[in-house]
């Protein structure tokens, strides 16, 4: 059921034709984003993110998207703020299910779940983003990164209690996971 608010944010799409967003710079805590339609065949650069949303009990946080304020999830929120403060005031194109599906119209989302494959597979990168960074995050992720070097040296607790944190996270229970990566 379309809402005012998605009436008014979200105009037709082509046969096709998938959503950007383009998050633009700034240096406070309110995001602003504007949607742009574009074309698989014509391999606009974006990046394509993957992350959990959330449960809907949750808080939502709040966007503008065109001038129009958004919910959006408080992990969705925190990806883009994290975002936008790396991206060192240039704006950033990305794909995201959220923002770039109308959540509130059916037949499009049937028609472009049917083409996240596409849209994985087409993007110059893809984010994993598994949440706010924890006491722990920085060792997992050193962790890991010794994995690619095949550098494991005898058993370290604290290593493995951080990496078996960052894999619980709910990021690696959804059921996408494999279709985004």
């Amino acid at each position: 059921m379309a809402t005012k608010t998605t009436t008014r944010l979200y105009r037709t799409l082509n046969p096709g034709e998938i959503r950007l967003v383009t998050l633009l710079p700034g240096s406070s805590d309110e995001i602003k984003c504007k949607l742009s339609h574009s074309n698989l065949v014509e391999k606009e650069k974006f990046e394509a993110l993957s992350y959990a949303w959330g449960h809907s009990s949750l808080p939502r946080k709040s966007i503008t998207v065109d001038g129009i304020q958004v919910p959006v999830g408080p992990n969705l929120w925190d990806a883009l703020h994290h975002f936008r403060l790396c991206s060192h005031s240039k704006e950033k194109v990305l794909w995201i299910d959220a923002l770039c599906i109308n959540q509130s119209d059916d037949l499009e989302k049937g028609v472009q779940i049917q083409k996240m494959r596409d849209v994985y597979g087409t993007a110059s990168r893809v984010l994993i983003w598994l949440g706010k960074a924890s006491v722990n995050s920085d060792l997992a992720m050193r962790f890991v990164d010794r994995f690619v070097n095949v550098d494991i040296e005898a058993p370290n607790v604290d290593a493995w209690t951080a990496l078996q944190e960052l894999f619980q996270r709910a990021w690696w229970t959804r059921s996408w996971v494999l279709q985004e990566v």
